[in-house]
């Protein structure tokens, strides 16, 4: 959704009501785009924004690798690669606090 055209965003921020953002890397965008999302939605009147980190819970996992390595044989081990880095060597840490953020560098939002 392009929250700059977002009326109901903008009607809500007006009355002064919180507004906030989550967004999601989509496997196009760079960090540039990310910023144009998110300076989208501040203009819009969000006073925050928030992230979740891709999760691999149980059977997701299975279902995410086949997906990726038919998709993008390429790029397939690079991602969970990744990944691992944000979970502590794993694919998934079910931990409070850490399942939805993960840790280390590529975990942790600019």
């Amino acid at each position: 959704m392009d929250f700059s055209r977002s009326e109901g965003g903008e009607r809500l921020a007006a009355r002064r009501r919180p507004l906030r953002d989550s967004a999601a890397a989509a496997k196009s965008s760079t960090d540039a785009e990310l910023e144009r999302i998110l300076e989208a939605s501040a203009a819009a009147g969000a006073s925050s924004a928030g992230y979740v980190l891709l999760r691999l819970p149980l059977e997701v996992r299975q279902i995410f690798e086949e997906w990726l390595n038919r998709h993008y044989p390429e790029r397939a081990a690079r991602v969970l690669a990744l990944v691992r880095q944000t979970r502590g060597g794993k694919l998934y840490d079910a931990r409070f606090g850490r399942r939805q953020t993960g840790e280390g560098p590529c975990a942790e939002l600019p």
